[in-house]
C-alpha cells in the first residue's frame, strides 16, 4: 500500500469532485452508500462529483472528511472544480473556420465600401 503522503500529492492535481470518487472507490463504496453516510440525497452527492456543486455545509464537509478519508486540508484549499479544463480537439479547427468567415466578411464589406465610394464620386 502506498504512503497516504503519495496518494494525498496525486489527488491534489485533481479537481474535488474526481478527488471524492478516488476515495470513494478505495472504500468500495458507492454514492448512495457515501449519501446515507453524510445524510445528503445521492443526486446532491452525484453533483459534488461530478463538479456541478460543492458541499457548503461544515457538518457535511467534517462527515466526508470522515467516511471517505479525505485530507483534512482538502477544503482549505481553492475551489479547484472551476480550474478550467483544456479546450476541446476541435477548438481549433471550429475557431480557424470562424476567422475565415470573418475575414471573408470583412473582405465583402470593404469591396462594397469602395464600390458605393467610386459610384458617389461619378
Amino acid at each position: 500500500m502506498m504512503p497516504r503522503s503519495v496518494v494525498y500529492r496525486a489527488v491534489m492535481h485533481q479537481t474535488l469532485g474526481k478527488t471524492l470518487a478516488t476515495h470513494r472507490l478505495r472504500k468500495d463504496m458507492s454514492q448512495e452508500d457515501v449519501a446515507r453516510a453524510i445524510g445528503v440525497p445521492q443526486i446532491a452527492y452525484g453533483r459534488w462529483e461530478r463538479d456541478a456543486a460543492v458541499p457548503r455545509d461544515a457538518d457535511r464537509i467534517h462527515q466526508l472528511i470522515e467516511v471517505l478519508g479525505l485530507p483534512s486540508d482538502l477544503f482549505d484549499q481553492p475551489d479547484r472544480s472551476k480550474v478550467p479544463s483544456p479546450p476541446p480537439p476541435w477548438a481549433a479547427a471550429q475557431h480557424a473556420a470562424v476567422m475565415a468567415r470573418l475575414e471573408r466578411i470583412e473582405a465583402l464589406l470593404l469591396n462594397t465600401d469602395l464600390a458605393s465610394t467610386r459610384k458617389s464620386r461619378r
